[in-house]
């Protein structure tokens, strides 16, 4: 437990949902010792940087030897691509020059 407290954090607050929240929730009303390594995460998006987070902290305390690098790939991938799209949204969003903006 000592190596866990190194590389994470207890989780104090939040939702969890889908089968981790049932798996927890049953071993708990079970009284049998369980832990989830969790990461920050959107719902919406996939973050392959949260999976590569949680092998890392796997790796440091079971010296697993997990290559995480093609995930933090991945995950900058995405968050350029969002970026773009966000900019995207941003340029047609702007109001033409010379164009009343109504607010309501």
């Amino acid at each position: 437990m000592d190596k866990l407290k190194e590389v994470g954090k207890p989780l104090r607050d939040g939702i969890l949902y889908g089968p981790t929240a049932v798996v927890l929730k049953t071993t708990k009303q079970r009284d049998f010792p369980s832990l989830a390594l969790l990461a920050d995460a959107f719902p919406e998006f996939p973050d392959p940087g949260a999976t590569a987070k949680v092998l890392e902290a796997l790796n440091q305390i079971y010296s697993l030897g997990v290559d995480t690098r093609k995930l933090i790939e991945d995950s900058e991938k995405i968050k350029a691509k969002l970026q773009s799209i966000a900019s995207q949204a941003r340029e047609v969003a702007k109001p033409e020059k010379g164009t009343m903006v109504m607010y309501t």
